[in-house]
């Protein structure tokens, strides 16, 4: 298929002993552009068996806590149940993806259309008139703060026992002393224990995604479905993130 759609300034030869042979080979050649493999992960939604007895039957179901935990590795523990992960996962994540976007200078110019179009946002209290971009609506607005180097906000952290994050409105309630420490309460396991104040400013680089989930039923049971997520972003103009090549799955 490659050596029926080279154009004819292509030295076929040269391209057929430059091309990989194998899986290994192919590898190889993706992580030198820097591309990673895809990261095998093991989920455990935390669940327990009950028994039931219906019409002089016995019946097992599961029932589930609304925890979770994602391991690395398929002898890692949920930090909840204490148990395998049971559900195997091949998770290729945006680190790669994020990096590789800062290596093309083209690219960097469209994540910072939202800075070129500043003037219809930064330092304002009603949306623009025309609404071209994401930044022409009053939800950009709200969000300013994200962008903007003159704003500074508490970050949030994560709880020392039960690992959950505590946002920074919660965190404004903690007392703290001049060194920046302070006691925070965690909501989850209600532990107290200390840490340390952070706090970041706004950046023209951050960046704002666009996220969808969509599921279908690619079978004749419900008993298996599938789904997928669609990310976009945000910081690019609508021509540009629609693009088919620039939409994370």
């Amino acid at each position: 298929m490659l050596l029926t759609s080279v154009e004819d300034d292509v030295d076929v030869d040269i391209l057929s002993a430059l091309w990989p042979k194998n899986w290994n080979a192919v590898q190889s050649l993706l992580k030198e552009e820097g591309f990673d493999d895809v990261k095998e992960c093991h989920i455990c939604i935390c669940r327990e068996n009950k028994t039931f007895t219906r019409s002089g039957k016995t019946h097992t179901k599961y029932e589930y806590s609304r925890k979770w935990s994602i391991m690395e590795s398929k002898d890692e523990l949920c930090s909840h149940c204490g148990k395998k992960g049971y559900i195997k996962y091949y998770y290729l994540g945006l680190n790669a993806k994020v990096k590789n976007w800062f290596r093309s200078e083209s690219m960097c110019r469209k994540l910072l259309s939202h800075w070129d179009e500043r003037e219809h946002w930064l330092g304002r209290t009603t949306s623009w008139p025309v609404k071209k971009g994401m930044w022409d609506g009053k939800r950009w607005l709200d969000l300013q703060w994200f962008w903007d180097p003159d704003q500074r906000w508490t970050l949030p952290t994560r709880c020392v026992n039960c690992k959950a994050i505590i946002s920074a409105q919660e965190l404004s309630h903690c007392s703290k002393d001049d060194n920046g420490m302070a006691l925070g309460d965690c909501p989850e396991c209600f532990e107290t224990f200390p840490f340390q104040i952070k706090t970041t400013t706004g950046s023209p680089l951050n960046l704002a995604f666009i996220g969808h989930w969509d599921a279908w039923q690619p079978f004749r049971t419900s008993a298996r479905s599938c789904g997928s997520i669609e990310i976009s972003i945000a910081n690019m103009y609508k021509e540009d993130r629609g693009h088919v090549g620039e939409v994370v799955i």
